[in-house]
């Protein structure tokens, strides 16, 4: 893509950007600050808390090494949360016992007393990701028509996933626009389209240490792009989303039931399969369904050819 090419994607995208979209991207951006915020303050918590509660229970079993066999245990979680009701409900020997030794290590107590702004926090960051997300969707289904949808299927079904767009502000209907068109309008002019993209994210002011540890991860890749390391910045893509959809396969593991150790990539797919149904989110369940039959069929973990893939 060269220079005039690339001024006439701008130009067309600016003229693609109407007064509806223009408010739904305010509104949105209002919204994901909101959220931002919301979990800077709970990251901070609950590594707060992590710290003083792994700290206070290697403190309690080193003092107490026979706790362990004092507390109730099951393969499944919710198993093991309804003995400990039960025993906390009935005040029974064994409860308060176990309470008493804990009561006697400082930083459990220090720890049980964040529980409460920890709980806040979490519900908090939730309830605002929930109305970042309810706007997004709302603007999804007002702003995006029958014809962009079916470019972006097409598109996906070439291995360039557009699903991120939350605004239908690439002009995707123009007649010039592929695959590489789209993805050398991200790579043009040392990546400056996908280091906007990635713009906000980066720049997340006092991220909480999981999250800053994706930023570092993100922004390293795309410095290896930048300097023409395309198979090195292949192989780390594909790990960052391998790990990532590991994480996802590995939700509500062992609560419910006994947790399962996936073999295979077609097991992890089954079961986020079945977290996205139970989302009922028709944009996710579309971009899920495209993304995971593309790389069932193409293999591309596994051959980690040179490429590009826009999520």
């Amino acid at each position: 893509m060269d220079l005039e090419l690339y001024k006439d994607l701008l130009e067309k995208q600016k003229n693609a950007m109407t007064p509806e979209c223009k408010e739904a991207i305010i509104e949105q951006i209002r919204l994901h600050e909101i959220v931002v915020e919301k979990q800077r303050i709970k990251d901070e918590l609950y590594e707060k808390w992590l710290k003083l509660f792994v700290d206070g229970c290697n403190k309690l079993n080193a003092q107490f090494p026979e706790i362990k066999d004092e507390l109730p245990d099951a393969d499944i979680k919710a198993d093991a949360l309804k003995k400990i009701v039960f025993h906390a409900q009935n005040k029974t020997a064994e409860y308060l016992d176990v309470i008493k030794k804990m009561k006697s290590i400082p930083e459990l107590n220090e720890s049980a007393r964040l529980n409460e702004p920890l709980g806040k926090a979490y519900y908090e960051f939730f309830s605002a990701l929930a109305d970042l997300n309810n706007r997004i969707n709302s603007d999804r289904e007002k702003l995006f028509m029958p014809a962009y949808r079916d470019k972006m299927r097409k598109l996906a079904d070439e291995g360039v996933f557009m699903y991120f767009l939350e605004t239908p502000d690439f002009p995707l209907m123009t007649e010039k626009c592929d695959a590489n068109y789209v993805l050398e309008s991200f790579s043009f002019g040392d990546y400056m389209s996908a280091r906007e993209l990635f713009g906000s994210f980066f720049k997340i002011d006092s991220p909480g240490k999981p999250l800053l540890r994706k930023i570092k991860d993100a922004h390293d890749v795309l410095e290896m792009m930048y300097n023409g390391c395309f198979r090195g910045a292949a192989r780390n893509w594909f790990a960052l989303i391998e790990h990532e959809y590991k994480r996802c396969a590995d939700i509500l593991e062992g609560f419910w039931e006994k947790k399962k150790n996936f073999k295979n990539g077609m097991q992890r797919s089954e079961k986020i399969q079945r977290l996205i149904e139970a989302l009922d989110d028709p944009w996710l369940s579309e971009a899920w369904e495209s993304i995971d039959a593309y790389y069932n069929v193409n293999n591309i973990v596994k051959k980690c050819n040179m490429c590009y893939t826009i999520f």
